[in-house]
């Protein structure tokens, strides 16, 4: 994870409105991808509008049985990604050690359920997810950006074994984020400060490790 923590700090000190970020990262020996899906809707049934069932039907992401493929094809999925990003979730950007040696693998834990999340996570490094403050984003704002964030990602499974980074890219100005960073990820916290913004960064080795328990703001 240390080697993955350095790239991106590189790159975050280079990036810019001229620079983007995964273009620095091309040349890392990871494998940095965009939007990458993690879950996509399960079942027919899930559609909200019969126009998207007949894309569906277009693009074969249904079977007979009215559900979308198991190992749905890169042509599928980026047209979930561009047409339908409602029937698709993804990360931010995914860390991986290399490309997958076959299509991803989707399944469900019950019949009924509204999404089919991914199964294969041997390939990926790390989940990268990006969130960006401004001068009114106080301390619980960002905790409970941070929080939803990773409720949504516990809940499909095979990603807690993934690394997970988080990054609040803040004003330079912004009142200091220490605190929540260290509440959830302890040591594991940097900041890179550029011209025009903080990039705060929070890691852990495995998401499981990252513990919801106690509060920085606790509800009221």
């Amino acid at each position: 994870m240390t080697r993955v923590i350095d790239e991106i700090k590189n790159a975050l000190a280079e990036a810019s409105p001229a620079k983007d970020l995964l273009h620095i990262l091309e040349g890392s020996d990871f494998i940095f991808k965009q939007n990458y899906p993690i879950a996509l809707i399960h079942s027919a049934s899930r559609l909200d509008d019969p126009a998207d069932l007949k894309q569906f039907k277009e693009h074969r992401l249904l079977d007979e049985s009215g559900h979308t493929p198991t190992q749905p094809s890169f042509e599928q999925l980026e047209f979930l990604a561009h047409k339908q990003p409602q029937y698709l979730k993804s990360v931010s950007i995914m860390c991986l050690k290399q490309e997958p040696v076959e299509p991803l693998k989707f399944s469900v834990k019950r019949p009924h359920d509204y999404w089919k999340k991914i199964q294969d996570v041997a390939h990926i490094q790390a989940m990268v997810e990006i969130s960006h403050c401004d001068e009114q984003t106080d301390l619980c704002a960002a905790e409970f950006a941070l929080r939803e964030i990773i409720r949504k990602r516990k809940e499909v499974h095979a990603l807690k074994e993934v690394g997970f980074i988080w990054i609040a890219v803040c004003p330079v100005e912004l009142t200091e984020l220490s605190e929540l960073f260290k509440h959830y990820f302890n040591d594991n916290y940097a900041i890179v400060k550029t011209d025009m913004h903080s990039y705060h960064l929070g890691w852990d080795e495995a998401l499981r490790n990252i513990s919801m328990r106690d509060f920085v703001c606790p509800p009221e």
